[in-house]
């Protein structure tokens, strides 16, 4: 599976299991680094949008995916510091557990036990 699909599915697996007040969108282009988060304070409404480095293969996206969307519910809760502190560090451990739980292991099965 390319790591595009494997991105995507990620990102609907989040935006389910961690609904937010506002929008957040995911785009991936060239990039010198992995990814980013960026939300506008002043626009209390606007969109979020995540950036993924489209070189990245599938594993970096989705660890990329899953760091990037723990500061944007950590936006979404109204602090814009972007640091990588005690609360986003609970964030994205809840976030990683969610998606070893509810896709990872899914994957595995479907390995396992679909020939």
């Amino acid at each position: 599976m390319s790591a595009k699909i494997d991105t995507v599915l990620v990102f609907g697996l989040l935006r389910s299991g961690f609904p937010t007040k506002r929008a957040i969108l995911l785009r991936c282009q060239k990039m010198k680094h992995f990814g980013s988060c960026s939300a506008h304070d002043e626009q209390i409404d606007g969109p979020i949008t995540l950036t993924l480095n489209k070189d990245s293969d599938r594993d970096m996206q989705v660890d990329t995916l899953m760091h990037e969307f723990a500061h944007a519910i950590i936006y979404d809760a109204g602090d814009f510091s972007g640091k990588h502190d005690s609360n986003w560090g609970i964030c994205y451990a809840k976030i990683y557990d969610y998606v070893i739980q509810n896709y990872v292991k899914s994957k595995l099965f479907d390995k396992k036990f679909k020939k």
